[in-house]
């Protein structure tokens, strides 16, 4: 979403950190941006069991200087890299946990529809008035 929101003002995104879920999420609409993974995940199972996400984390001062890095090193594509463009409607579809939550999605959205039980999608012209 960050990288939508940054498009619609025409900033290209040129760096991320994060996860590497969120990492290879990023690549697929920008390809070379420079990224720095600071934490990994490491089950998908133990969600379920603990309600937790279990990751494996660089230390402060490791990530810290990893993103130092690979930021400079981003700011010299910034010539390179285009703002990412999606046209309109734009469609947002959010998965909840609890029932509750997309119960206050429909309520508070005309234009929100429920999918399934957890699931409710919403369709706008502008990017700015999707919600969820």
């Amino acid at each position: 979403m960050n990288c939508i929101t940054a498009s619609q003002h025409n900033v290209p995104v040129v760096f991320i950190s994060g996860d590497r879920a969120a990492i290879e999420e990023a690549k697929i609409l920008i390809p070379n941006i420079e990224y720095a993974i600071v934490k990994y995940g490491l089950s998908e199972e133990a969600i379920e069991l603990t309600k937790q996400s279990p990751t494996l984390s660089l230390s402060s001062k490791e990530a810290c200087n990893l993103i130092n890095n690979k930021a400079k090193d981003a700011m010299k594509k910034i010539k390179e890299i285009k703002p990412i463009k999606i046209s309109s409607p734009y469609e947002l579809m959010v998965k909840y946990k609890e029932k509750q939550y997309d119960d206050n999605l429909l309520k508070s959205n005309k234009n929100a529809k429920r999918i399934n039980d957890l699931t409710v999608q919403v369709e706008e012209d502008d990017f700015f008035k999707l919600q969820f």
